[in-house]
């Protein structure tokens, strides 16, 4: 019996897929002809891919919120290196994030190529999706991989070749789809928005950016989990549900966690990936990098009333213990008396910090800030609102895998595919790493004066950035 690789998909829902890896198979009804042959196999095919996407997400968002300076690993769980950071090609951890987008991609293709082929019902808009799919699989590592193979055995490519190759797929898909007014295309717009400005092009980001916004002005796309399958968010789990402190925010982004909360056991939040938000920044920001600072001034409180618009939740986090209990002996500032300063020379803040033990807190479930108009207006120089353009992306990104490329910090391709792959060369098994990170857990340092009710940040990264925005490694449009 040959080897086989598909999805057996009760198709009740996307939860109720399974993935199986290549094995050999005995059972002739689950053989891959029996599979091709069945009735609806590209709705299973699309659905089972809609689950691998939800999976890769999991992994990417768990593990660079730690490389980031977002989150801390305040106990045991998950990786105990990558808050130094420490990325090393040997790691788990570095191949689990590469292998899941290996197989997005492969599992897009294979329905784009095998799939829609043998199944007559296939449709253009299955045939879309699954080119987006595969064109986020060439983002995510043209995002977050110094260099990634797209075929098996085949050289790695560039992450500018990854992200022209994702342009040409959401192409197809656009064309596939139809209306530009369709919803899924908006997301395929914006999409092509984030390529390009990863590119540094800063006329077609700012372009598609702006078909987003006359389109849908508050497009959200989300990725859903489902608890009772096997599916649970587990970014929610780090910093909600497991109530023992395992991943701590940054001190001045306390007010936006936990983005993701449970009201019971079964109770799995999606992740959004796309959202309008992304197109303002990218427009605010080719704005600043062309000297149009007032335009700039304007399009950032145009993004503040959108964020000033989405929901919000109130809930009871009154189990958070903020490495009270147990963890590396690192406690954080718990209560909304706290001032925070976002490094050693600049003013201390209040309204950064929630009180979590005096009854309910309200937390954004999509997008906040700490900007406001009044701190838009005052910062006068480019330099400085581009320093609040790159905290809005912290904070609005926040807890949704954005950060660490914004930071110029990429993971090298694995040990398992260097050894899989003669044309793996040792100069790709090195992560990227600027020289003005800090290391040593410096980004997730901070000095906390419980007498005072004070927390300094050692590192303001934000203001870092734009220290080295001429870096090749971040701030593409300078």
């Amino acid at each position: 019996m040959k080897k086989i690789f598909l999805i057996i998909c009760l198709l009740a829902g996307l939860n109720a897929c399974q993935l199986l890896n290549p094995t050999e198979v005995e059972n002739p009804n689950v053989t891959e002809e029996t599979f091709l042959n069945s009735y609806g196999a590209m709705n299973a095919w699309t659905r089972g891919t809609e689950r691998q996407f939800a999976t890769t997400l999991n992994a990417i968002v768990e593990f660079t919120e730690l490389v980031s300076d977002n989150y801390y690993n305040n106990r045991t769980l998950s990786s105990k290196v990558f808050d130094i950071p420490q990325i090393l090609y040997t790691d788990p951890d570095v191949n689990t994030i590469q292998s899941r987008i290996h197989t997005l991609r492969a599992q897009a293709e294979y329905g784009l190529t095998t799939v829609a082929q043998r199944d007559a019902g296939t449709t253009d808009i299955q045939r879309a999706e699954l080119h987006f799919y595969k064109a986020m699989a060439h983002i995510f590592a043209g995002e977050l991989f110094v260099a990634l193979p797209a075929e098996r055995t085949r050289r790695p490519l560039s992450p500018e070749e990854h992200f022209t190759a994702a342009i040409a797929e959401l192409q197809q898909a656009i064309a596939l789809n139809g209306s530009a007014a369709n919803t899924n295309s908006t997301g395929y717009r914006l999409a092509i928005a984030r390529a390009y400005y990863r590119l540094g092009n800063q006329a077609e980001s700012e372009n598609f950016s702006r078909q987003v916004l006359s389109a849908a002005p508050s497009y959200t796309r989300t990725i859903r989990y489902d608890a009772l399958n096997g599916l649970r968010n587990e970014f929610q789990f780090y910093i909600f549900d497991s109530g023992s402190d395992e991943f701590q925010p940054l001190p001045r982004l306390d007010f936006l966690d936990p983005k993701y909360f449970g009201t019971s056991a079964t109770d799995t939040k999606p992740i959004t990936f796309f959202k309008a938000e992304e197109a303002h920044l990218i427009i605010a920001e080719r704005q600043l990098a062309d000297g149009q600072v007032e335009q700039a001034r304007q399009t950032l409180k145009n993004l503040l009333t959108l964020v000033g618009s989405r929901t919000r939740a109130t809930f009871s986090d009154a189990g958070e213990d903020k490495g009270k209990v147990g963890g590396n002996v690192r406690l954080y500032p718990d209560s909304a008396v706290y001032r925070v300063a976002a490094s050693p020379n600049e003013s201390l803040k209040t309204g950064l910090v929630l009180n979590r033990k005096n009854g309910p807190v309200t937390v954004p479930t999509l997008s906040g800030t700490s900007v406001t108009t009044e701190v838009i207006d005052a910062a006068t120089a480019e330099d400085a609102l581009l320093e609040l353009l790159y905290l809005m992306r912290q904070e609005i990104f926040l807890a949704e895998g954005r950060r660490i490329t914004d930071l110029g910090i990429k993971f090298p391709v694995s040990l398992i595919e260097q050894s899989g792959n003669g044309n793996i060369e040792q100069e790709v098994t090195q992560a990227q790493i600027p020289s003005f990170i800090p290391l040593g857990s410096g980004m997730d340092d901070f000095m906390l004066d419980r007498t005072n009710r004070t927390t300094v940040i050692r590192y303001n990264m934000n203001k870092v950035l734009v220290q080295h925005k001429t870096s090749p490694f971040v701030l593409p449009f300078y």
